[in-house]
């Protein structure tokens, strides 16, 4: 059947909207006219081709209200990201989802849906769920590149775009052109300051730089399809650091800055995670920057000793629940060290320096799985 083209400001999206078979039951007993609902969406994606969104949107709904079939869930929701009624159209894309948690396309139209309402690292997080369930699929990678771009990630832009060459796909207008494809590099940040350099920068795309991965009596980590993965199966507070020796290694006299995007999946939202830094160990001496149930805070470790420094504040800028994603910055500016969330300046106070040299990870409070897109630390001239 037919695959309708759909386009967007972020890369042209093409989805099938016409070419599934399967039914769902319908919520009342009457039978379902599987002819009926079939000759509905046929006939939305060709209004959606068409460019007649207002006919779309009513031939999907008659087609919803016949049964819940994911192709018309994913045609409506197509119909109103081009009428540009971003939250309807994400309640469709979502429902899609649920109805088939492995459907590449609706992962894919809740990204788009994601970038155009402004929600970038939310939908790099869905262009990976759709790469992991369409890992052949050329498109999905100039996507995820488009996004990464425009996340300022441009060495992991680039991996994407090499890959949808590899799949065969043109890249006439790569985002990065002398970047080279190995994000350990140091290079110009993706702002184009040549006074910023990139220190270090982890995409996750392998596990190069020896994070802890497998499987522990209370803990699994898995680094697959862009993203690392921790699942905390116990009742404890577990942190991940990079050796010394690979940890970037950061001139405090200067201004720097440490990024981050984490997704909370599952499990317990009431206890923290986030990012640590000046780690001399796992236990003993540290500083953490964490977040929970829409509020962040800040502490050190001293001596094994847990001092707050910043206590438990609720803030807008922390998006909460399963699905979840928040970009965490922190960023030293002369004498202060700025915390934000999802670009939004949380706290502001003075610089306190570690004793380096020192190391870099993750903390995971109490029975949840996160996922991590990316870690990256800048130094500023």
């Amino acid at each position: 059947m037919e695959r309708v083209p759909i386009f967007s400001v972020l890369l042209i999206l093409v989805v099938s909207v016409a070419g599934y078979s399967q039914t769902t039951p319908s919520s009342t007993p009457k039978p379902v006219d599987n002819n009926e609902w079939i000759r509905l969406n046929s006939a939305g994606a060709l209004k959606l081709k068409n460019k007649d969104l207002a006919g779309a949107v009513t031939d999907y709904s008659k087609c919803l209200a016949i049964t819940k079939a994911l192709p018309c869930y994913i045609g409506r929701a197509t119909a109103y990201t081009s009428q540009q009624k971003y939250d309807l159209a994400l309640k469709d894309a979502i429902a899609a989802r649920d109805l088939d948690p492995k459907a590449a396309d609706a992962y894919s139209l809740l990204a788009t849906i994601n970038g155009l309402k402004g929600e970038i690292y939310t939908a790099i997080s869905n262009m990976a769920e759709a790469i992991r369930y369409d890992p052949a699929n050329a498109d999905y990678y100039l996507q995820r590149a488009a996004l990464r771009c425009r996340a300022e990630l441009k060495p992991l832009a680039t991996l994407d775009e090499e890959k949808a060459n590899q799949l065969g796909a043109v890249v006439n207008k790569p985002c990065v052109s002398a970047v080279s494809a190995n994000p350990n590099t140091p290079v110009v940040s993706a702002r184009g300051s040549p006074g910023e350099t990139v220190l270090f920068f982890d995409g996750f795309d392998d596990n190069r730089h020896n994070w802890p991965v497998g499987t522990s009596d209370y803990v699994d980590g898995i680094i697959a399809n862009g993203r690392q993965t921790i699942d905390l199966r116990t009742d404890v507070y577990h942190r991940t650091m990079l050796g010394t020796a690979i940890a970037p290694q950061i001139d405090q006299t200067k201004d720097f800055m440490i990024e981050t995007s984490l997704t909370f999946l599952s499990g317990n939202d009431y206890y923290p995670f986030g990012i640590n830094w000046g780690m001399k160990d796992l236990n003993q001496n540290s500083f953490e920057f964490n977040i929970a149930r829409g509020n962040f805070m800040h502490a050190k470790i001293v001596a094994g000793q847990y001092v707050n420094i910043i206590t438990w504040t609720a803030h807008s800028a922390v998006k909460t629940g399963a699905g979840a994603t928040n970009k965490l910055t922190i960023r030293k500016r002369g004498t202060k060290l700025e915390l934000s969330v999802n670009d939004t300046l949380v706290a502001t106070r003075d610089y306190e320096p570690y004793t380096a040299p020192a190391s870099i990870g993750f903390n995971i409070g109490f029975k949840k799985k996160i996922e991590i897109d990316f870690l990256k630390v800048v130094q500023f001239k």
